[in-house]
C-alpha cells in the first residue's frame, strides 16, 4: 500500500451492513441498487 492510500479506510462489502451511517457506504449501496445488484432494504 502506498503512502497516498495509507490514509484511507479499507472496507469490505461485508462491513456495509454495520456501517449504514457512513456516507460512502450509503453511496455505494445506492449505486448497487441503481445497477440492479441489490434491492433496497432497511437495517435493524
Amino acid at each position: 500500500m502506498g503512502q497516498r492510500s495509507a490514509d484511507y479506510l479499507r472496507l469490505d462489502a461485508a462491513d456495509f451492513g454495520d456501517m449504514d451511517y457512513d456516507p460512502v457506504v450509503r453511496k455505494a449501496e445506492a449505486l448497487d441498487i441503481r445497477l440492479g445488484w441489490r434491492t433496497a432494504h432497511h437495517h435493524d
